[in-house]
C-alpha cells in the first residue's frame, strides 16, 4: 500500500512539474529549462548505494551475497581497484569505459582484466569505470550499487579513486570486519565518509571468525565508539553483523538455511525498505522544493510585467530612467565589492605562519611517541617491527595532525567570516536591492532572495600515510632480514621508520595547509559567482520587462487587455501549482 502510495505521489509529482514547464516556456525559457532539469533526475531516479571501506574487508562478497551471485571477482588480497556500478536491466551486460572516451562489451569471466590489481596494475589499462547491468530485483527503481577499490593498502591510487567516488554517494554501505573492529584510519574515512552520505548502513562483516561473546563484545565495540569519534547520533547507529562468504555460498547452493545464518537477509531487507520508503519522499520533497523556488521567482517576474502594462507611458520612461540609474550604482558597487573580494587571501598568510609554527612546536612530541612505540616493540621480531612502527606512525601522525587541523579549521572560518562579512552583507544586499528596487517602481511585494553560505564545509581533505613507498618497508625489511644480524637490522628499520615518521608529518601538514587554501578559493568564486553573474541575470529579466511593456504601447487596448488577462492567468496557475508542490512536502 504504501509503495503504490509513493508511486502515486511520484505521478503525481511528475504530471505537477510536467504542466508548470509548459507554462513556464510561454514566457521564461531559462526557469522551464530548469524544470525540465529536476524532471529529468525524477524520471531517472538513480541513486547511488556505495559500498566502501578498507581494503580486505570483503566488500565484493557483500555485493555478491546482496545480488545472490558470484558475479564480482573476490580474493584474500587487495583485489578491486576500478570503480564499478551496477545497476538494473532485463539482460546481464557488462561495458568497461576508459579514460579516453572509448567503451567496451566483455563477458563476465573478462571482469578481473579490468578492475583487479593483479591484472590491471595501477590501472595501467586506463579504466575509468565498469558498468553492470543485471536483472536482480535488488536494483530496480533506480539503486545503483556501487564497489569501490579498498582504502588504506600500499595502492594510494585505490585509495584516491574511492574518496573521489565518496561526493556521488546517496547512502553508504560501510564495511568492518571482526577480526579487526575499528581503526584509527576507518575512523578517518568515516568522517569524509559522513560529509556526503545522507544514510550510512554499519556492516560487520566475517562475524562467522568469532564466538557469541566476541561477537557481541566487537559489536558494542564500535557501537559505543563511533559516537565519540564521529558525529553520528547514537540513534543512527544500528550494525548489521554479517558473513559475507557465508551468505554468498548458501545464495548460490540454494541453501536456505545456511543463508539465513549469514544474517545477510536481516540487511538486505533493512536497505530494500529504507530505498523503497526514504529515497522516493527524499527525492518527491527534494523536487517539491526547487519547483516552489522557481514559481516564487516566475511569480514575481510576472507581476512586475502586469504592474509595467498597466503603467502610462510617461510613468514608463521615467521608471526607464530610474532603473538605468539605479544600474550604474549597481555596477558601481560590483567593483567596489569585486576589490574587496581578494582582501581574504591574506588568511592563506595566516595559515602559512599556523603550519610552521605547529610543525616546531610539535616534533619534539611527535618523536618523543615514536620513541615509546619502537620501546614497545623491541621484544619484536623484524616483520612484526615493521608493522608496529608503521601503525605507530600513521597513529602519532592521524592524532597529532588531527588536533591541530580542527583548531585550525576554526580559526579559518572564524577569520574568513570576519573578513568577509562586510562584503557577503553588501552582496546579499545588492541581489535585494534588484528586486527591491524594481518592486518599489512598480509598487508590488518584494520576497527577500536566499542568503548565500560563507566558508565552504565541503573539504577534499584524506590522510594519506604510507601508502606510496616504493618498494614497501615491508619488502624493504624482508631484505634486510636476509643480508644482516637481527641487531643490526633492527637498527636499519628503526632509521628508516623515523625518517618515514618525518616525512609522513610533514607531507600531512602540507595536504592540510592546501586544503584550506583550496576551500578558500572555492569560497571567493562563491562569492564573485554570486556578484558577477546572479546580479546581472536578475537586472536583465527586470529591463526585458520594461521593454516589452514599452512595445506594448504600440498594440491596441484590447491587445493589451488580452495579454493582461492571459498573464494574470498564468499568474493564479503558478499559485495553484505552487500549493499542490508545497502539498507533497508534508
Amino acid at each position: 500500500m504504501e509503495t503504490i502510495l509513493l508511486e502515486e505521489r511520484k505521478s503525481f509529482l511528475l504530471e505537477l512539474i510536467e504542466d508548470l514547464s509548459l507554462l513556464l516556456s510561454t514566457f521564461s525559457t531559462d526557469l522551464a529549462l530548469q524544470t525540465s532539469e529536476i524532471r529529468q533526475k525524477v524520471l531517472e531516479e538513480k541513486f547511488n548505494l556505495v559500498v566502501v571501506g578498507q581494503f580486505k574487508r570483503g566488500k565484493s562478497t557483500l555485493i555478491n551475497a546482496l545480488l545472490g551471485e558470484d558475479i564480482l571477482p573476490t580474493a584474500v588480497v587487495p583485489l578491486t581497484s576500478i570503480v564499478t556500478i551496477i545497476h538494473y536491466a532485463p539482460e546481464e551486460k557488462i561495458t568497461v569505459h576508459f579514460i579516453r572516451g572509448t567503451e567496451e562489451i566483455i563477458p563476465r569471466g573478462g571482469l578481473p582484466d579490468y578492475i583487479t590489481e593483479k591484472l590491471n596494475p595501477q590501472n595501467a589499462k586506463k579504466v575509468e569505470s565498469v558498468e553492470i547491468e543485471l536483472p536482480s530485483s535488488f536494483l530496480k527503481g533506480g539503486v545503483q550499487l556501487v564497489d569501490t577499490p579498498g582504502v588504506g593498502s600500499i595502492y594510494s591510487h585505490n585509495t584516491d579513486t574511492s574518496y573521489r567516488f565518496l561526493p556521488k554517494s546517496d547512502a553508504t554501505i560501510f564495511l568492518l570486519t571482526a577480526d579487526q573492529p575499528l581503526s584509527i584510519s576507518e575512523v578517518e574515512f568515516l568522517r569524509n565518509v559522513r560529509e556526503h552520505a545522507a544514510k550510512v548502513f554499519f556492516v560487520l562483516n566475517k562475524v562467522d571468525l568469532l564466538s557469541e561473546n566476541e561477537r557481541k563484545e566487537a559489536i558494542a565495540f564500535i557501537v559505543d565508539s563511533l559516537p565519540k569519534e564521529l558525529p553520528f547520533p547514537q540513534e543512527e547507529i544500528r550494525l548489521f553483523p554479517v558473513s559475507a562468504r557465508t551468505g554468498l555460498r548458501g545464495k548460490v547452493s540454494k541453501d536456505e538455511t545456511l543463508y539465513h545464518q549469514s544474517k545477510i537477509d536481516g540487511l538486505r531487507n533493512s536497505l530494500l525498505d529504507f530505498l523503497a520508503k526514504e529515497k522516493g519522499n527524499f527525492m518527491i520533497k527534494t523536487a517539491s522544493r526547487r519547483t516552489r523556488k522557481i514559481i516564487a521567482e516566475a511569480s514575481t517576474l510576472i507581476r512586475l510585467r502586469l504592474k509595467a502594462y498597466t503603467e502610462s507611458l510617461e510613468s514608463l520612461r521615467e521608471k526607464i530612467d530610474k532603473f538605468q540609474k539605479f544600474k550604474e550604482a549597481v555596477k558601481k558597487k560590483q567593483e567596489d565589492i569585486g576589490d574587496l573580494i581578494y582582501t581574504a587571501y591574506k588568511i592563506v598568510t595566516m595559515i602559512e605562519e599556523d603550519t610552521v609554527l605547529f610543525k616546531d612546536k610539535s616534533l619534539p612530541k611527535v618523536a618523543k611517541r615514536f620513541e615509546e612505540a619502537a620501546s614497545r616493540s623491541r621484544h619484536s621480531n623484524t616483520a612484526q617491527l615493521v608493522q608496529e612502527l608503521n601503525r605507530a606512525i600513521i597513529e602519532i601522525v592521524t592524532e597529532t595532525v588531527d588536533e591541530w587541523r580542527f583548531e585550525e579549521e576554526a580559526k579559518v572560518k572564524k577569520k574568513f567570516d570576519a573578513g568577509v562579512e562586510d562584503l557577503f552583507g553588501r552582496m546579499n544586499s545588492l541581489i535585494d536591492d534588484v528586486y527591491q528596487h524594481a518592486a518599489g517602481l512598480f509598487n508590488i511585494e518584494f520576497q527577500r532572495m536566499e542568503n548565500y553560505p560563507l566558508f565552504t564545509d565541503e573539504t577534499e581533505f584524506y590522510y594519506m600515510i604510507l601508502e606510496d613507498i616504493k618498494p614497501s618497508l615491508e619488502e624493504l625489511s624482508d631484505a634486510i632480514v636476509k643480508r644482516l644480524p637481527k641487531i643490526i637490522a633492527e637498527r636499519l628499520i628503526y632509521r628508516k621508520e623515523k625518517e618515514q615518521l618525518m616525512i609522513e608529518f610533514d607531507r600531512q601538514c602540507g595536504r592540510v595547509r592546501y586544503d584550506f587554501i583550496q576551500r578558500i578559493d572555492k569560497s571567493m568564486l562563491r562569492l564573485g559567482k554570486v556578484l558577477t553573474n546572479t546580479v546581472n541575470e536578475h537586472i536583465e529579466k527586470i529591463e526585458k520587462i520594461i521593454v516589452d511593456a514599452m512595445a506594448m504601447r504600440e498594440k491596441t487596448s484590447s491587445e493589451v487587455s488580452d495579454m493582461i488577462a492571459k498573464y494574470e492567468e498564468k499568474l493564479s496557475k503558478l499559485a495553484d501549482l505552487e500549493s499542490k508542490f508545497a502539498e507533497l512536502e508534508t
